[in-house]
C-alpha cells in the first residue's frame, strides 16, 4: 500500500498533470540545450519542458539557454538501527547536483550552484522487495525535485 502511495505522484507526473505553481520558463525562452553525463537527467528535463511549450535542442547554437548539469550524486546514510537485531531500520537518502546555465554567447544566466534534497525512509526487513522499490521511487522523486528547483531558478533568472 505504501508503494502505491509513492507511485501515485509519479503516475500523475507521467500523464502530464501539473500542480499550480509548477516551474515553466518565460514565453520567450523555448529552446534549451542540456549538457549532462546522465541521460536520465536529460530525459527528466525534457518531461518538465514539454508542459511549458519549451523543448530540448540538440546543439548549442540552436539554444537560448545552455543548461549544464554535472556531478549528480546519491548518498545513503543510516539514521537508526533496530536494537534487537542490529539491522539498519531508517535511512536518509540525498541527491545532489551541480548546475550552471549560460546564454548562447556564454553569458552567465544562472550562477554555478549545488542543489540537493534529502528524504528519510524506513527499511522494513520483512518487505525486502517493497523496501528496495521504495528507495528507487524516492531517488526518482528526489532527482525530479532538484530539476524542479533548477527550472524555478531559471525562470527567476530569465523573467527579468
Amino acid at each position: 500500500m505504501r508503494i502505491l502511495a509513492l507511485l501515485f505522484p509519479l503516475l500523475l507526473a507521467a500523464c502530464g498533470f501539473e500542480l499550480r505553481g509548477a516551474a515553466v520558463l518565460p514565453p520567450g525562452i523555448n529552446k534549451l540545450h542540456v549538457v549532462s553525463p546522465d541521460l536520465v537527467l536529460r530525459n527528466d528535463v525534457d518531461v518538465f519542458l514539454q508542459g511549458s511549450g519549451a523543448r530540448l535542442v540538440k546543439t548549442r547554437p540552436e539554444a537560448q539557454i545552455i543548461l549544464i548539469l554535472s556531478n549528480p550524486r546519491y548518498d545513503r546514510r543510516v539514521l537508526s538501527v533496530d536494537p534487537n537485531t542490529g539491522h539498519e531500520r531508517e535511512f536518509e537518502l540525498s541527491f545532489t547536483l551541480d548546475v550552471v546555465a549560460t546564454g548562447p554567447q556564454g553569458q552567465l544566466m544562472l550562477q554555478p550552484q549545488t542543489l540537493s534534497v534529502q528524504r528519510d525512509y524506513v527499511f522494513d526487513q520483512s518487505e525486502l522487495i517493497g523496501s528496495g522499490q521504495e528507495e528507487l521511487v524516492l531517488r526518482t522523486e528526489m532527482r525530479r525535485a532538484v530539476l524542479q528547483q533548477v527550472l524555478f531558478r531559471l525562470r527567476a533568472a530569465t523573467s527579468g
